[in-house]
Formats: C-alpha cells, structure tokens, sequence
C-alpha cells in the first residue's frame, strides 16, 4: 500500500488518513482510536494543518506519533489563520459534537460557520517560518514530510518566487523532505505548478475527474488527491458514474464490488502512480471498508480494466458538456 516519490527515497501508503475533523467534529480520544485502527490496517500517511481543529489537531497527531515516527509520514500546511478559542468556547465544544451527531441540520450550521472563521489567510514569510517552528513542536518531529502552502490566492510574481525560495530552503535544510502547494479549485492548478513544487493537492473524484484529467494534461507532479467519495455517494454521483459509462454500476455488482471501491480505485488513478487519495475516515467501519478497497483496487484486474474503460470515455470530447 506504499507509493514512492519519483526523485527521492521517500515512500508513504497510497492511502492517506485525512485529519480535517480532529479536534472539531471529532473528539482528541475518537481521533487518536481512529488513527491507530488506520495505522494497523496500513495507512501510514497522515494529512493535517496548522489550522486543523481551531489550530489543536497537529498535537493530537503529535501524540499519536510519538514512538512511531519511523513509521509514518506526514504532510502538513500552513497559510490558512487558526483562530484563538476561549476557554468558554473549548468547554462547550463536546456539547456542541453531541448536539451535531443527533441532529444534521446543527452539524451543517457549524460546518458552515467553521468555514467563515477558517477564512483568513496569511503567507508573509515570518508567519511562514512560525508556523513552521509550531508544527514541529506540536508534532513532535524535527521533520515534515510534506509540507504545503494552505489554499493560497494566486500570488503576484515577487510573492511566489519568495515562497518558493523558502520552501525550497526548508528542503535544503532537512526541516522538510518535499513542498507543494494544496490548491482549493482545479483552476489553482495551472498558476500553482509555475512555482515548480514537488506535489501538488486538491481535490480529485468521479465527479470532476474529465476536468482534472484536463488540467493535468502532459504534467508529471505527483498528486495528493482529497475527498475521493466527493463527500459521500450520493444518487447525484451514481447517476454521473452511469451517465459516463452505462453499465458500471451493473458490473460493478456482479464483481462483488461497490461504488465506493469503484471511487477510490478511480482517484489512485488520477493520483497517478506516484500520487496519494487522501481520506476522512474515523468509525472501524470506514477504516475497514477503505483499507478493503484499497486492496480491490491494486489487485483486482476485472476492476482495474473497469477504471481504464471509465476514465477512457470520461476524457472523450462528447462527454464534456453531458459531465
């Protein structure tokens, strides 16, 4: 389940376990079980942010990784402001994830409000190397992986050769093994690679892969690919799935095999063979049910070959207005 980066020794799992929800919706105990239960099904990668979980997820990671940093990798970024919580504010918090796991209507009201506080960003350099000496510290690391620009604006030229130059000094000196930018739309992507960064992220799914595929035309930057079940599967995405290729949801079936095994196999292959899917997965259930198809899609050549015929119809020109 590993993949290895094209220009280096560097080697994580193909399936990363996405850490958005740490310390927000999902509670410091819920998320340290939940990264074990992955840790032992093989996903080695951990996907965070200095912002994650109001600025709090990075030291739940930490504790998780501590005698185990041998063992794992991890990307972070930095760019997006964490806000400061009062202390009446974090007190409140595991009332509030009750209240929200009981009814949908409130979870989608704070999810909301969640983004609205998570709006402010910030890429001077001296925030940049605080951020820095933050992650470190609550990671417990003297190392990143991966380290990434947060969703920044398109930068004017003098912002991103400095950014650049920052980042490739903090490879240079053993702080970080690779850098990239995590783009918040596929249009980010075209501005984002004339940095030269040695990753790139954003999100990749059945829904926008004849768009993604259109972007990263002719491009060999790895790929780490969030939110692969286009946050969950809905009818909507099984109607796309059959509208692209008639018939897969019915070969699917007689495969033994489900429509979450079918996304995730698809997002590995726009990952690219050295790229990663990243996911949001904190219940035994979710784990189990990635770490299973995970399997089906490096091993399973019926489903392999269905992929191929897929994503060969989604790049045909005929498809782009129906998609």
């Amino acid at each position: 389940m590993t993949m290895s980066h094209p220009t280096s020794d560097f080697v994580h799992s193909r399936l990363g376990f996405g850490c958005a929800s740490v310390m927000g919706k999902v509670s410091k105990q819920e998320s340290l079980r939940a990264m074990q239960m992955a840790h032992e099904q093989g996903i080695r990668h951990f996907d965070i942010a200095r912002s994650y979980g109001f600025g709090r997820a990075e030291s739940v990671l930490g504790e998780f990784m501590r005698g185990r940093r041998d063992q794992v990798s991890v990307t972070t970024k930095f760019g997006v402001v964490a806000p400061h919580l009062s202390w009446k504010t974090r007190t409140l918090m595991p009332i509030a994830r009750f209240v929200a796991d009981q009814v949908p209507a409130v979870a989608n009201r704070l999810r909301k409000r969640s983004g609205q506080v998570l709006a402010q960003k910030c890429f001077d350099l001296p925030y940049a190397q605080a951020c820095l000496e933050h992650s470190l510290r609550e990671l417990g690391t003297d190392h990143i992986d991966i380290y990434l620009l947060h969703e920044p604006p398109e930068l004017n030229a003098a912002q991103r050769d400095d950014l650049a130059d920052f980042m490739r000094r903090l490879v240079q000196a053993g702080k970080a093994r690779h850098w990239g930018v995590a783009c918040q739309h596929l249009e980010d992507l075209h501005w984002a690679r004339t940095l030269q960064p040695d990753v790139l992220q954003v999100e990749g799914h059945l829904m926008n892969a004849h768009a993604l595929m259109s972007h990263e035309a002719g491009t060999e930057v790895p790929l780490l690919l969030t939110r692969p079940f286009c946050g969950g599967l809905t009818p909507a995405v099984q109607a796309h799935t059959e509208a692209v290729l008639p018939g897969t949801l019915h070969a699917l079936q007689q495969q033994g095999l489900t429509l979450g095994d079918f996304a995730l196999a698809v997002a590995l292959r726009l990952a690219g063979a050295h790229g990663a899917v990243i996911g949001a997965m904190y219940t035994p259930r979710h784990i189990q049910q990635n770490a299973r198809s995970m399997k089906h899609a490096q091993t399973n050549l019926d489903l392999q070959k269905l992929v191929d015929q897929w994503l060969a119809t989604c790049r045909t020109p005929n498809d782009e207005q129906r998609l």
